[in-house]
């Protein structure tokens, strides 16, 4: 509850509340005492902000939290890590089953490539959340596109191994952003095609352009899969839809926040001419972001 006159706020602190606070008085981090202490650091500021500039928070009620921001993340990275794992255990199941019906030779032999996709996939994954955990305190900066399509590319087909044609030009120009979170929103686009193309015949196809006389680039990612119904289209980006079952729907909503929120660019769903879906992601060149 909030004086706005003393500029006093009084805090009731519920049983969860008591577990959070002993998170931050410890020493060693743990995702509890990080949601911890960005719950209080709102507080804080709100409580400021109240004696300060009362309006400001009701002049932007959709402001994004510390402590929101860190229960976002907190979702992505388990969606993340699942879609590397969930492959791993079916075949680590299905190894436990198959062995004691056949040779354990010929069991391991078949089912030991989708194991250890999946764990590499989950390593490769917390190596780039090391990298990651640095963005906040680093501003956006230039970089080529090129490249960075490239390793989403090589990380999808490692992890699924599906192939993914490209076309590529010889350059692009420079974009501004978090290139390891371009490389993780555009490796979600992909990732969501093979996921869901048929093994045999599968086509996935990537093509990246300079449009806009140089002011934009224009990535189309389109697949022969069974496509995104068209009153779906923009619903899958938003956090919590998912078309697939068991899907947690936070990698497409990923790209969005990446793409639109972070990099001022547009993504976009369609029908594609091979029969299934074609995502568009559209980034600004760098020194082009659109007001």
């Amino acid at each position: 509850m909030e004086d706005y006159e003393s500029g006093q706020t009084d805090v009731e602190v519920l049983p969860v509340g008591r577990s959070l606070l002993s998170e931050i008085v410890t020493e060693s981090e743990s995702p509890m005492s990080v949601l911890a202490n960005s719950l209080l650091a709102d507080l804080t500021l709100s409580a400021a902000n109240s004696v300060t500039n009362p309006d400001k928070r009701a002049a932007d009620p959709h402001a994004t939290t510390a402590a929101e921001a860190t229960a976002r993340q907190a979702r992505l990275v388990a969606h993340e890590i699942r879609n590397a794992l969930v492959p791993a255990k079916t075949a680590l199941g299905a190894l436990y089953r198959e062995v004691l019906l056949e040779a354990p030779g010929d069991v391991i032999n078949r089912r030991r490539e989708s194991i250890d996709r999946g764990i590499d996939a989950t390593f490769r994954f917390v190596d780039q959340l090391v990298k990651l955990s640095t963005l906040a305190a680093t501003p956006a900066e230039p970089f080529d596109p090129l490249p960075t399509i490239r390793e989403a590319v090589a990380a999808v087909e490692s992890e699924t191994g599906r192939s993914i044609q490209q076309l590529l030009p010889a350059t692009l120009p420079p974009i501004t952003g978090h290139r390891a979170r371009v490389v993780l929103a555009i490796a979600n686009v992909l990732r969501n095609a093979a996921q869901i193309v048929r093994p045999q015949g599968a086509i996935i196809r990537l093509q990246a352009e300079s449009i806009e006389g140089a002011k934009a680039v224009l990535l189309t990612i389109e697949d022969n899969g069974p496509g995104v119904p068209e009153n779906m289209r923009r619903a899958i980006f938003t956090e919590g839809v998912s078309l697939r079952p068991g899907g947690a729907g936070l990698g497409l909503a990923l790209v969005r926040e990446v793409i639109e929120n972070e990099m001022r660019g547009l993504v976009a769903c369609d029908a594609s001419s091979l029969g299934g879906a074609r995502f568009v992601l559209r980034m600004p060149a760098t020194g082009m972001e659109r007001p």
